[in-house]
């Protein structure tokens, strides 16, 4: 068996973001809470794609409350031909 890891993304920004702020993270789900936060949640394939999005947050200028990255391991069965 081997090891393949997955990253899960939860970030908390501090206003509600307008709807091009999902377009411009991709995959990643937005939700518009009540308490006037959004979350912004998903899974990253791979740790080039967490840097990515980091900077794409920095560059987007959005203010963070909170960023927790955590990493997930799956093992899968390899194919031996």
């Amino acid at each position: 068996m081997r090891d393949y890891y997955h990253w899960d993304v939860r970030v908390r920004a501090q206003d509600h973001l307008d709807d091009w702020v999902g377009e411009y993270l991709g995959e990643l789900s937005l939700r518009r809470l009540a308490d006037g936060t959004t979350r912004i949640s998903g899974r990253l394939p791979d740790i080039a794609a967490v840097y990515g999005f980091i900077l794409r947050l920095r560059d987007g200028g959005i203010p963070l409350l909170s960023l927790q990255i955590e990493r997930t391991v799956q093992q899968k069965k390899e194919n031996l031909q």
